[in-house]
């Protein structure tokens, strides 16, 4: 059994790092004797999950930290793969090299060029593309939301009836038999010898 509390208590603490004055948080008591001491207090919004003698402390973001950053623009790492720097696509080897003056300028007309074409791309482009992908989703969640998990689960309440058909003929009429030719091939027993390799060939008979 899982049991989900919901806030517990306000309270301000003082020269705390990480619950602020005034702030919301969750305490974790410890019942011993007649007293009621606090192990833990965490910040709100947490949702605490006790269960069968353990306890989680789950994080709910929900609309105070959004999936939206400025900054970090792939938390999930989907983009590892494309690796256009500089050092990432033009390396001179030890053997020959070009110009410091050359190899500067080189880099700094890559750099510029890339950044400047993909800036423009994606000003022209990156608003109606994302449009269409919010489309392209928003139609795919409804179809699973309101059309295919629904149709899976009415699927799997007709089959479960199936199911049991299925294995009570299988108990009734194959299980006898397959529990009695088990039976008689236990009784099988297999013997390994060895062939000793110091007799002749001659000597073997082979039936």
């Amino acid at each position: 059994m899982t049991l989900s509390l919901p806030l517990l208590t306000q309270e301000k603490r003082k020269g705390a790092g990480d619950i602020e004055d005034s702030a919301l948080a969750f305490q974790v008591r410890k019942r011993s004797g007649t007293e009621n001491h606090i192990v833990a207090a965490f910040p709100a919004p947490f949702k605490m999950s006790v269960s069968a003698g353990t306890t989680r402390i789950i994080t709910m973001e929900g609309n105070l930290n959004s999936s939206f950053d400025m900054d970090q623009r792939d938390p999930n790492n989907l983009n590892n793969h494309i690796q256009v720097q500089w050092s990432d696509v033009i390396g001179e080897p030890e053997s020959i090299r070009s110009n410091d003056c050359i190899w500067n300028c080189s880099y700094k007309c890559y750099r510029g060029t890339k950044n400047c074409c993909y800036q423009s791309i994606t000003l022209i482009f990156a608003p109606l593309v994302a449009f269409c992908m919010g489309l392209q989703f928003a139609c795919l969640a409804f179809q699973h939301i309101w059309c295919y998990v629904p149709c899976i689960r009415c699927l799997k309440i007709n089959c479960s009836v199936v199911r049991d058909v299925i294995t009570i003929i299988l108990q009734a009429l194959c299980a006898p038999w397959i529990e009695t030719c088990g039976h008689c091939l236990s009784r099988i027993k297999v013997r390994y010898q060895r062939i000793s390799d110091l007799q002749q060939e001659e000597d073997l008979l082979t039936v």
